[in-house]
């Protein structure tokens, strides 16, 4: 198996989740408030826990459902910002999500019009 995280459209959801839940919980999710269905193979979608030291991605290929975890020993995730209006999610690219799962932060307070 190979996951490769640039073919598909990647979802963070920004509010914590129940991650006592398993993967037909998670896609239920998905599909109830987010209309994603991951079962189509197109999306992954990534869950952040309240203390936002544990993250679960799920996911489909053309075998069947992938659930993976991933838990912080040190440091938390990253909490963002949302959108007022609309789904609590941050649609990312598969660099992002590699250095989000690693417990870098993706985004900074801008202090400069052109420099971070």
């Amino acid at each position: 198996m190979h996951i490769d995280f640039t073919k598909a459209r990647l979802t963070l959801v920004i509010v914590p989740t129940d991650l006592r839940c398993g993967f037909n919980r998670l896609s239920e999710i998905a599909l109830q408030y987010l209309h994603i269905d991951v079962t189509k193979g197109n999306d992954y979608v990534v869950f952040i826990s309240k203390s936002r030291r544990s993250a679960k991605i799920i996911g489909y290929d053309n075998k069947g459902s992938i659930l993976i975890v991933r838990h912080l020993d040190q440091g938390r995730f990253e909490r963002l910002m949302g959108a007022a209006t609309g789904p609590a999610v941050k649609k990312l690219t598969a660099q992002e999500l590699y250095l989000y799962l690693d417990g870098e932060d993706i985004e900074i307070k801008r202090t400069h019009l052109l420099k971070g």
